[in-house]
Parts: structure tokens; C-alpha cells; sequence
């Protein structure tokens, strides 16, 4: 039987093949650097549905899991690296919460994106890319309160934000700036060209996979890196 699902999922796993990409390459195929680019495309779209989809509270399990991984990779791998980026979700969530009102707002709106992202560069040695990520996460929030005036912009900064991030972590050269370009023009394409709520119809439901991406991250993370580090 052929299931829906909405293109929101189909958009989640694209992503999350990505971000598998990105951290093959980080701990095994360091030298292809495309698998690290590739993996760049990730970030803006878990962060903006982070975002878009945000309705009250913040999710205390995001933060559970995040400090578990951390302590895992900090104590158990004894890498002591910045917070990943589900610290910097939470955050996020903790951030839609409190202005939320003002929000509402788009050009107050745009303007906390705006400090968010100029603070980007001091805040990613806290946590994974730091204040950029709760940038995204509230161009996808308000790209679902506004979805007629500033949908397109939203993601469109989103991606832009994203490139400019990839840009201080990757040396640069011509290459390297015209596959980002590329990677980004295709991510803005994927997600502008039809409504997230849409069905699409597979022969599985990929719903189940996309809906259960934070148990995927951590423990696709976990094995990885207990490859990696010798511990199997």
C-alpha cells in the first residue's frame, strides 16, 4: 500500500543523508572535502523546521540528548569540543519562547536575525554554529507566521547565513566557492518549490524516519565516533 507523506519529511531525510555524508567525511574520508560542503546543506534545513515548527515550549529531550552526547564525546572519547547543535536548538526553542510576542514582527523580526547572525562567529566556539543556528530558527518561524510575504526571504537568508558560516570553516578558494553556490542555489530550489505540508506518494513512509531524526542524530553520531576512536 502507498503511504503520504508531506514534503516536509521528504526535505528531513535529504538532510539527514547530508549530514551522514558530512560525518563520514569528518571522521573517515577527511581528505574529500565536498563530503564536509555537502554536509553544509544540513544546518539550514533541521534549523529552520526547528523553527517553523515551534508551537510553546522548549523540548526538554533535545537538551537531554544533546548534553548526553556531549558528555559522551567530552568523558568517554575525551574530545572536548564545542556543544553540538542540539544544545543550540534548545537554546533556539528557549529564544522563540521568550520573544515570541515580538516576533510577530517581521522587521523586528529581521533585525534579531540580523544580531544573531553578526554574533555567529563568537557564539559557534560555544556550540555548533552558535547563534546562526537560532538565526535560521527564527527565519523558520517566521516564515510560518508569515508565509505569504516572507516565506521565500526566510529561506533564502537561511541558506545565506548557512554559506557564510561554511565560508570561515573551509579555507577558501574557486572551487570550494562555486560548489557552495551551487549546493546553496539547489537547497533554495528544494525548498521553495512546493509547500511543506504537500503529500507526496511513496511506496514507504518516510514520516517515521524524518519524525524520529533526533534519535538518529545521536546515535549515528555515537557509533560513528566509537568507530572512529576504537571502542568496537
Amino acid at each position: 500500500m502507498i503511504t503520504a507523506s508531506n514534503y516536509q519529511d521528504l526535505l528531513k531525510i535529504f538532510a539527514m543523508i547530508t549530514m551522514i555524508i558530512d560525518h563520514l567525511g569528518l571522521y573517515f574520508f577527511p581528505e574529500y572535502s565536498l563530503m564536509r560542503l555537502i554536509g553544509r546543506t544540513a544546518m539550514p534545513v533541521f534549523c529552520f523546521f526547528a523553527g517553523y515548527n515551534f508551537k510553546e515550549q522548549p523540548k526538554s529531550k533535545i537538551l537531554l540528548f544533546g548534553i548526553l552526547l556531549y558528555l559522551i564525546t567530552t568523558i568517554l572519547l575525551k574530545q572536548f569540543t564545542a556543544g553540538n547543535i542540539l544544545i543550540s536548538i534548545y537554546i533556539g526553542q528557549c529564544y522563540l519562547c521568550l520573544f515570541r510576542n515580538k516576533l510577530h514582527n517581521i522587521i523586528v523580526g529581521s533585525m534579531h536575525i540580523v544580531i544573531l547572525g553578526v554574533l555567529g562567529p563568537v557564539t559557534c566556539f560555544f556550540s555548533d554554529y552558535g547563534s546562526l543556528a537560532v538565526a535560521v530558527m527564527v527565519c523558520g518561524y517566521l516564515a510560518a507566521e508569515h508565509a505569504d510575504e516572507y516565506f521565500k526571504t526566510a529561506v533564502f537568508i537561511s541558506i545565506i547565513l548557512s554559506i557564510l558560516h561554511t565560508f570561515t570553516v573551509f579555507k577558501f578558494s574557486n572551487v570550494y566557492f562555486k560548489t557552495i553556490i551551487i549546493l546553496g542555489a539547489l537547497e533554495y530550489f528544494l525548498m521553495t518549490i512546493k509547500t511543506f505540508d504537500q503529500e507526496i506518494l511513496l511506496n514507504i513512509n518516510i514520516s517515521v524516519i524524518s519524525r524520529n531524526m533526533l534519535f538518529i542524530y545521536v546515535f549515528h553520531l555515537i557509533i560513528m565516533q566509537m568507530i572512529f576512536f576504537g571502542m568496537f
